[in-house]
């Protein structure tokens, strides 16, 4: 190290006693016994210590931009060695989302069109086909397909699947990042058949997570749904006359035919309602619990019974975590019955007691 390097930081323990908090330490020896209020050190001359940055242990770099998420601390930090101007920026890359949409088509077609264009992965894509989107599948899409963009986590948005720019780029879309795709949502704003959705999820071969927003006919079940999806969450409009509903999917659940998919460790369902939702929500009780599924997480929440309205719970969570059952709400309609709720749900003998929270 040279002499003329002067580090300037308080006085720390053991043999760093001295203004220099590096004496008493061989360069060829890391720095993991530093406190982390050390790394940061305000320097003189930074050519002086470029001898002295690199020897920062990379397991060290990546557990202390683990701990910072935004970009000005990640740039406040840029001194404490060479790798993290490199490292610094491929965090902020994994985290970055890209939105495509027929407005901004333009500019990314204009800036693909560069020799210096050297766009690989994207880890979080978001395409809409909303409106006027002829160009997101005549040149987007292609353009992504012909340099090869790696994509993680995908969400697809159009006001229908059935029809449109949006159906004549699912099949180059699939063929694109079948193999990459890890999570995938797909959003409607008008009524599409889930039988000409769920093909195109399936050809997906290792998703893990699909989100469904939107309005859909059709029964939700689980042998419609790729058999190794560990999370699952339904958002379904009930402002179609032929939507189902997501009390078909405790339909399902519930089911000895269906059951849960294997591997389904997380569902979420939104937009619960009708009469037979809670008698299919009492049936859940009885799950067996060697079933592989953790959580499940209801909101928005309105059942009936007898006609009238029995109970709402919107904004509302209903968690099933292992053995039990957690009900959380705000509000519930003067007319209601409390106990009278408990005693739709569980029956006096079960051992599995729901815990209420307000």
């Amino acid at each position: 190290m040279s002499s003329s390097t002067r580090l300037h930081s308080t006085s720390l323990p053991g043999s760093m006693t001295h203004n220099d908090p590096l004496d008493g330490y061989n360069e060829d020896e890391t720095y993991r016994d530093l406190p982390l209020a050390a790394l940061p050190i305000a320097i003189d001359l930074e050519e002086d210590i470029i001898g002295i940055l690199h020897y920062l242990p990379s397991d060290l770099v990546e557990s202390i931009i683990d701990l910072v998420s935004d970009r000005e601390t990640l740039k406040a930090c840029t001194l404490v060695c060479r790798a993290w101007v490199p490292r610094s920026r491929k965090h902020l890359l994994d985290m970055s989302l890209v939105r495509m949409d027929r407005v901004k088509a333009e500019s990314f077609i204009h800036l693909s069109t560069s020799p210096h264009f050297s766009l690989k992965r994207i880890p979080n894509l978001h395409l809409s086909f909303r409106g006027e989107s002829s160009r997101m599948a005549s040149q987007v899409v292609p353009i992504l397909s012909h340099h090869q963009v790696w994509v993680e986590s995908l969400t697809v948005v159009a006001d229908t699947f059935s029809s449109g720019s949006c159906k004549e780029s699912l099949g180059l879309i699939s063929a694109m990042w079948k193999m990459s795709v890890t999570e995938l949502e797909i959003q409607n704003y008008l009524c599409d058949n889930l039988r000409d959705v769920l093909p195109f999820v399936h050809s997906f071969g290792c998703l893990e997570a699909f989100r469904l927003t939107g309005t859909f006919r059709g029964r939700v079940s689980a042998r419609k749904l790729p058999s190794r999806l560990k999370k699952f969450t339904f958002s379904n409009s009930h402002s179609h006359p032929y939507s189902r509903g997501t009390e078909e999917v405790l339909h399902w659940l519930t089911s000895p035919k269906d059951g849960v998919p294997p591997r389904l460790l997380e569902l979420n369902l939104k937009g619960l309602g009708g009469s037979g939702g809670l008698s299919e929500l009492r049936k859940l009780l009885e799950v067996p619990t060697s079933r592989a599924l953790q959580d499940l997480t209801l909101s928005s929440i309105t059942f009936t019974h007898d006609g009238h309205y029995f109970i709402t719970l919107s904004p509302s969570k209903i968690q099933f975590y292992f053995l039990f059952l957690q009900i959380s709400f705000q509000t519930f309609r003067t007319s209601t019955r409390f106990d009278g709720f408990l005693s739709h749900l569980v029956s006096p003998h079960r051992s599995r007691i729901p815990s209420i929270s307000s």
